[in-house]
């Protein structure tokens, strides 16, 4: 029996049972993929279809040596692997396959992905995005303490939090403690990232402040006694360099969960997730613009509506990133 699917608006096949079976197994084939066989009345999703299809199984892909790279140097996930077909490349290999078979993702289905998900499992995904976010808290409030937060706490369990979701998007089991999983793997490469991001952003900082003080003082009133002027300049300088940062910053988002994922070092994660979000710098530019309006609505909602939409923050990346992962291995996700 030859099956036909669809990938990316193309047609693909025919392709033998065997074929068939081996593209599901590694992932090229998803639940929501469309395919056709003779019998069909019409296209149907082949999770509506894969319990009767009668595949014969099939072995998942040995690791070889390039899958030996994992987040501490033990293989893909530690103990555990991410997926069958994921090599853990090298970040040079991971973008030599992303420019092969390209970056595709979207921020609408990151969003739907990741509801589904979070909506799969609430209380995990609540827990795994507000512990994070009470330990970062507490660490902001405690003196001294406070000043190192920035690179002591917020790196580390903001790349535990995603990495929690990351779990969940690979059907792996997440447990509470994922979310401390920087401080075990990579608390010295999560600093370093932080630092790096501080020593790029500086620039912008330093200018911005210089601008601001200096139209600020030009608007100062000639004559004593009268109202000084708004310096438009200085703020329109401070609002253009902060939209210049800000495109900078973003564009790093991914480094945390390379490092602890993939075990890069931070120099290497950095460049990469560089690289991938330069190449989806739109797409990624709407998702964050619609997660804030998210959290916007959760705040209107009393205030305490917050508490829910946080978690679509990490649902969403975590679907953003493992498009790239799919991406780097030749594998088409839906979007």
């Amino acid at each position: 029996m030859e099956w036909y699917y669809v990938i990316d608006g193309d047609r693909k096949g025919p392709v033998s049972a065997q074929e068939m079976a081996r593209l599901v197994a590694a992932g090229d084939v998803w639940d929501d993929t469309l395919v056709w066989r003779a019998g069909m009345g019409a296209w149907q999703a082949w999770g509506e279809v894969a319990s009767g299809a009668g595949l014969p199984a099939v072995e998942p892909p040995a690791l070889d040596g390039a899958g030996s790279r994992g987040m501490n140097g033990t293989g893909v996930g530690g103990d555990e692997t991410a997926a069958a077909t994921d090599l853990m490349l090298s970040p040079d290999e991971f973008w030599a396959g992303v420019q092969q078979h390209g970056y595709r993702t979207s921020a609408g289905g990151c969003l739907s992905r990741g509801f589904d998900l979070y909506n799969g499992a609430l209380g995990g995904c609540l827990a795994g995005a507000w512990v994070p976010q009470l330990v970062i808290i507490a660490g902001s409030l405690v003196p001294l303490v406070s000043i190192l937060a920035t690179f002591v706490v917020s790196p580390q369990m903001n790349a535990g939090m995603l990495w929690s979701f990351v779990r969940r998007v690979r059907g792996q089991p997440a447990e509470i403690g994922d979310v401390f999983e920087g401080y075990r793997r990579a608390f010295g490469r999560l600093a370093l990232v932080m630092l790096l991001q501080l020593v790029v952003l500086l620039p912008f900082i330093l200018v911005a402040v210089v601008a601001g003080g200096g139209w600020a003082i030009l608007a100062q009133p000639q004559v004593e006694g009268t109202t000084p002027e708004v310096p438009w300049g200085g703020v329109a300088a401070i609002l253009i360099l902060g939209l210049l940062g800000g495109a900078v910053a973003i564009r790093f988002l991914l480094a945390p969960i390379l490092i602890l994922d993939r075990g890069y070092a931070a120099g290497e994660a950095m460049k990469l997730s560089w690289r991938l979000l330069g190449r989806r710098f739109w797409t990624l530019v709407v998702l964050l613009l619609a997660l804030a309006l998210v959290q916007v609505a959760g705040l209107l909602a009393l205030v305490i509506g917050v508490v829910f939409t946080l978690p679509m923050y990490g649902a969403a990346l975590a679907y953003l990133y493992e498009d790239a992962c799919r991406a780097a291995r030749g594998a088409s996700p839906p979007v």
